[in-house]
């Protein structure tokens, strides 16, 4: 779990159950990408999107609303996954 502020509003950024213990991923990476979105993430409180990280991973991420932000990384699918 990661707690930070995006224009003074706490958010939380965790992992799900089903998204922990993948050793194939960089946490602190995918979290970072979550985080780079910075007032665009406000746009999806209570929905959900993906974002495609610079190392070709999809992010599956799901923002729930209450006093602090809850950003919740719910599925990684890693790129040798990811069918064109």
């Amino acid at each position: 779990m990661y707690r930070t502020w995006i224009q003074n509003q706490q958010v939380v950024v965790r992992f799900t159950l089903s998204c922990q213990q993948k050793e194939e991923i960089n946490e602190q990476q995918i979290i970072q990408t979550v985080l780079d979105l910075g007032v665009k993430l406000f746009s999806y409180i209570n929905d959900s999107f993906a974002i495609k990280s610079l190392d070709g991973n999809l992010i599956i991420v799901y923002i729930q609303s209450g006093e602090v932000l809850d950003i919740q990384i719910q599925q990684v699918i890693l790129k040798e996954n990811i069918l064109h």
